[in-house]
């Protein structure tokens, strides 16, 4: 489905898992109080993002790029996109705020291309820095305790 990640309660159904694949251009806080009311007691999120330290490389230069990315299109054209990177901490506290429970997280590096066709805004990273950040998250029911939350971590 195709809609405004901020307004999820008015036209997606209550599912019991959401992907969403390189989300950074909705990765607000209304998305994810949207997606905390939409998920069900033990759904699910899976949500990769750039990697904060990736996406510093190409914003620091300039403060007022800091939510955008910038894209040339095949046609030439420069493009600029939302693109909202946090850094770890908050971004798990954002997740984490609106009622879900991280069960997983992955930071990939180039290593994990496993030698892919790479992009050249990849070529210049450091093999040990991570590119894309991946987050699993639950809804959890009712039933389950914070303290046997924190144990299956």
């Amino acid at each position: 489905m195709i809609g405004d990640a901020e307004q999820l309660g008015s036209w997606a159904p209550p599912t019991d898992c959401v992907v969403g694949g390189l989300g950074d251009p909705y990765n607000t806080k209304g998305f994810w109080q949207q997606l905390g009311s939409l998920l069900p007691p033990a759904g699910a999120v899976i949500f990769t993002m750039p990697s904060y330290e990736w996406a510093g490389r190409f914003r620091r230069a300039d403060p007022a790029s800091q939510n955008t990315a910038q894209f040339v299109a095949g046609s030439g054209q420069a493009l600029s996109m939302p693109s909202y990177i946090f850094p770890l901490a908050r971004q798990i506290e954002m997740i984490e705020n609106v009622g879900l429970v991280l069960v997983n997280f992955e930071a990939m590096g180039r290593a994990a291309l496993d030698g892919d066709v790479i992009s050249p805004k990849l070529l210049g990273s450091i093999p040990e820095c991570s590119l894309v950040w991946g987050f699993v998250a639950i809804k959890p029911s009712k039933s389950i305790s914070v303290d046997s939350r924190t144990r299956r971590l």
